[in-house]
């Protein structure tokens, strides 16, 4: 769904299910397709295309429809729990997409990606655990367009349309799964390394208040995340990790975009989410 924002929050549009537009104040002009394959085949003339994906946990295959574009982009949780199979086939899977270049990140179920973590509270649960470093490896040296971002900055080239774009995999603490970190100081630190020039931000968690609802009704997004984004006011902001809130929300600056592709029963639900974005405005 789309959103404006009516007094301070953000509120569901239902009636612009489909398709959103964002005409920033700078005049970025952002065309968002809720249902990726209802997007034209033809992108507008000079425009990026973006295909959306994120929480596929190893239940997708070469079957599953993933529009055509320019970049993909992954949001986390990639696997169930990041093991050395798991990673493989996930990797084996982004290989096999067409798309030019591939940004991903981590999430909290991508077990092997957090090093501190699997070394201090898995290896000793696991029945086979497995050399973190090597699994990780598995997908940051496939090649293929593929680029892994964690907590870092990709600069895209003028032909990909210029945009800056900067991953992270950290989310606040839940069940001391990967990339978990304590609200308040710990997770402010963290939102503070997101660049000022930030044009896409992709995150596993999302902002508070944001496409953040689980079905028991708890909002679970993090305050400090949509305390800096309000300070960068990036052009998109994607995200996954709530399965329940896949969708699009916008307000007067960033377009939101929660492209979990799992329900919350873990079954592929949700449709790949692509979002056209015209020339970077010179500032």
């Amino acid at each position: 769904m789309a959103s404006s924002a009516q007094d301070g929050n953000l509120v569901a549009d239902p009636a612009a299910h489909r398709v959103v537009t964002l005409e920033r104040p700078d005049g970025q002009h952002i065309i968002v397709y809720v249902d990726g394959s209802q997007a034209p085949a033809v992108k507008p003339s000079g425009y990026t295309r973006f295909v959306c994906m994120s929480d596929t946990h190893n239940a997708i295959n070469a079957s599953y429809p993933v529009p055509d574009g320019d970049i993909f982009i992954h949001a986390g949780d990639l696997t169930s729990c990041g093991t050395s199979r798991q990673v493989k086939q996930a990797t084996e899977w982004l290989v096999s997409l067409s798309h030019p270049k591939k940004l991903v990140i981590a999430g909290n179920h991508d077990l092997a990606f957090d090093l501190e973590t699997y070394d201090q509270r898995w290896r000793g649960k696991l029945r086979e655990p497995d050399d973190p470093v090597a699994v990780k490896r598995q997908l940051t040296e496939a090649g293929a367009g593929i680029v892994y971002l964690e907590e870092t900055l990709a600069n895209l080239d003028a032909s990909e349309g210029g945009w800056h774009v900067f991953g992270s995999p950290w989310q606040p603490a839940f069940g001391g799964w990967a990339f978990n970190g304590e609200r308040g100081a710990f997770m402010k630190d963290r939102w503070r390394r997101i660049p000022e020039q930030t044009d896409i931000l992709i995150t596993h968690g999302p902002p508070r208040g944001i496409l953040d609802r689980v079905f028991i009704g708890e909002s679970c997004g993090c305050d400090d995340l949509l305390a800096r984004i309000k300070q960068v006011r990036p052009l998109v902001h994607v995200f996954g990790h709530i399965h329940e809130g896949h969708g699009v929300l916008t307000d007067e600056h960033t377009v939101f975009i929660n492209a979990s592709t799992l329900n919350h029963k873990y079954r592929p639900a949700h449709p790949a989410i692509v979002f056209d974005l015209g020339r970077k405005t010179e500032t």
